[in-house]
């Protein structure tokens, strides 16, 4: 992923939660995402920081085995509740 895309990336996710939303839940299905960049990370990290600020919650779905090894690896795991399946992540939500 180029940086620019990267930017149009992290300013969609940021525009999912606008200022004054009371808690925002947004689910991220990765199931066609093969490859995840440090910089990609950033931005979920902080739109994770921003929906937390709102009081909601982020759930992320169907990653391969290779991103998600990535969020093992970097620990982040821990900071997202991952779900196999969509489905699932929908009905994790409070």
């Amino acid at each position: 992923m180029d940086p620019a895309r990267i930017e149009r990336l992290g300013k969609e996710l940021l525009s999912l939660v606008k200022d004054g939303d009371d808690s925002a839940n947004i689910l991220i299905n990765f199931e066609n995402v093969s490859f995840f960049s440090s910089a990609a990370i950033n931005k979920l990290i902080v739109l994770e920081k921003r929906i937390r600020g709102t009081g909601g919650q982020i759930r992320l779905s169907n990653l391969s085995p290779e991103v998600r090894d990535l969020f093992s690896y970097t620990n982040l795991d821990s900071m997202f509740q991952i779900k196999d399946e969509q489905s699932e992540a929908m009905d994790s939500f409070n």
